[in-house]
């Protein structure tokens, strides 16, 4: 019956509006300036171990990096990892930083910072929303800076 309303709505029904396709796909990138976003309500913390609220995580996906992140096809790509590699029995994942990354002090990004994040992620006492994804982790070794 829903499938029946949504056709037969004048809504759907109504011409469609046109659009400039006049922009070119090969224009310059701009760097830098002031990105405006409209939001509906205000985000709540923007601490990415901590948030369910979907405004929240979008300025987290704009402000933090993660060891890969996945490109406009759906492929893993290198992020603050170079590489990785992943074990034969697929239950031991090394990650190979990335160097010269610093954070907004200047420090540089180490794999003592990266291992803390993510013994903070596996902590059931912070409450992480990301916990469930961790606790299965054994462990989590620091090998060398990088």
């Amino acid at each position: 019956m829903l499938s029946a309303t949504l056709i037969w709505s004048p809504t759907l029904q109504a011409t469609p509006r046109t659009r400039n396709t006049n922009i070119s796909l090969q224009e310059k990138q701009k760097y830098g300036g002031t990105l405006v976003w409209g939001v509906t309500n205000p985000p709540t913390i923007i601490n990415p171990l901590l948030t369910t609220h979907s405004i929240s995580m979008g300025i987290i996906d704009l402000v933090f990096n993660g060891l890969i992140r996945i490109d406009e096809k759906g492929k893993l790509e290198p992020d603050l990892a170079e590489r990785w590699e992943i074990s034969e029995d697929k239950l031991t994942y090394t990650f190979y930083l990335r160097k010269g990354i610093h954070f907004h002090n200047g420090e540089e990004l180490t794999a003592v910072d990266v291992a803390y994040t993510y013994e903070q992620l596996k902590d059931p006492f912070i409450q992480s929303t990301a916990w469930s994804h961790f606790n299965v982790v054994k462990e989590i070794k620091v090998v060398n800076k990088y």
